[in-house]
């Protein structure tokens, strides 16, 4: 069962990261790309934005079983994999 208290908590980080970022708008473009730990702080924060909502989508993909066809699959490749290797 999908629970909303773990995606409001994903949310809120997404919004959080969101307004690191819409605070590095404050650079010009030039002073931006001039300094290394203000885009590579965009950067990260990008990425976390980025993980925080794929984890959303993965965990509303499961409750709707989206997945689950897609992880079994996987789970079975891999499973092959360690079974040829051991066998080697």
């Amino acid at each position: 069962m999908l629970n909303p208290e773990i995606i409001r908590r994903r949310l809120q980080k997404v919004d959080e990261y969101l307004n690191v970022l819409d605070g590095l708008r404050r650079y010009s473009l030039d002073d931006f790309l001039a300094d290394p730990e203000r885009y590579g702080s965009a950067e990260r924060f990008l990425q976390l934005t980025i993980e925080a909502l794929l984890a959303v989508l993965f965990l509303i993909g499961v409750e709707i079983e989206i997945y689950s066809v897609y992880i079994s699959d996987v789970l079975e490749v891999h499973h092959e994999k360690a079974l040829n290797h051991y066998r080697s």
